[in-house]
């Protein structure tokens, strides 16, 4: 009997851990954390619109593939979620993005020839983050994350969602044009991945997600979280310069795009 008591203690104690408990966001909000074996807890999983979010296989290719000096623009590309870097690296490898979806299996991504305009489903953002948390030629994504900009390129803010939760190294964030009708956020921390999605604002995501157990440890919040009734960054002038005080965005300058050709295929 008392082998049996220790023994159900033991898997209560690990069920407790998992992020399957009492946590469901409403149906407005897409929710996949993956632990580090690799399973898979979804809420409300579907094929949506990708955001910035596609822009870590995109990097993930050109870190492979690409010149040195497109390699050096995959870290900012993340870090500041830079739309004109991601255009130019989609533009002269077009291929890119497929071949990293197919040869990882990323059975929920549906490619098209722009990257804004792809689409993939918030279980194979963690399944991408899973499958290259040990590639050391991934690095620069990581480290691009966890360096996130508190303002991205485009001047919105880049402090919300997933990133709110304990535990997060590094975030990947992502918006709809209008920066508020579709955010979405992916994140990493010791032993787990998770990733959102939600049709609205930026701090409906960050409320959607709270509640959800996380796999592993859980260290204090990221320091870039948004502090409850704190005022946020005012919202830039999206027809003229971006003028935020404090906040300075380098231009990074962009080389020439030789003519398209075809990239070799390759495995990972």
């Amino acid at each position: 009997m008392k082998r049996v008591v220790i023994g159900t203690v033991a898997c209560a104690l690990a069920l407790s851990t998992t992020p399957a408990q009492a946590y469901a966001p409403p149906p407005r909000t897409e929710v996949s954390v993956r632990d580090a074996g690799g399973a898979n807890f979804s809420w409300n999983s579907q094929v949506a619109p990708a955001l910035s979010l596609i822009k870590l296989p995109l990097g993930y290719w050109v870190l492979y593939h690409g010149s040195d000096e497109d390699k050096a623009l995959v870290e900012p590309m993340i870090q500041r979620s830079d739309d004109g870097i991601a255009t130019y690296l989609n533009q002269k490898y077009p291929s890119a993005i497929g071949d990293v979806v197919r040869d990882l299996g990323m059975m929920e991504t549906e490619v098209a020839p722009f990257w804004g305009n792809c689409r993939m489903s918030m279980a194979d953002v963690t399944y991408f983050l899973h499958r290259t948390a040990s590639d050391p030629v991934a690095e620069p994504l990581r480290q691009g994350m966890r360096q996130a900009a508190p303002i991205a390129a485009d001047g919105n803010p880049q402090n919300y969602g997933t990133a709110t939760l304990p535990g997060v190294e590094g975030t990947k964030f992502g918006w709809s044009d209008d920066r508020k009708s579709m955010n979405a956020t992916a994140s990493f921390g010791p032993g787990f991945t998770v990733a959102a999605r939600t049709i609205g604002p930026a701090e409906q995501l960050t409320a959607d997600v709270q509640g959800v157990s996380l796999p592993g440890k859980a260290p204090a919040p990221w320091p870039g979280a948004p502090v409850p009734g704190a005022p946020q960054p005012a919202a830039p002038n999206l027809f003229g310069s971006v003028e935020i005080p404090g906040v300075a965005l380098p231009v990074i300058p962009l080389p020439t795009l030789p003519p398209l050709s075809p990239a070799p295929l390759s495995s990972y």
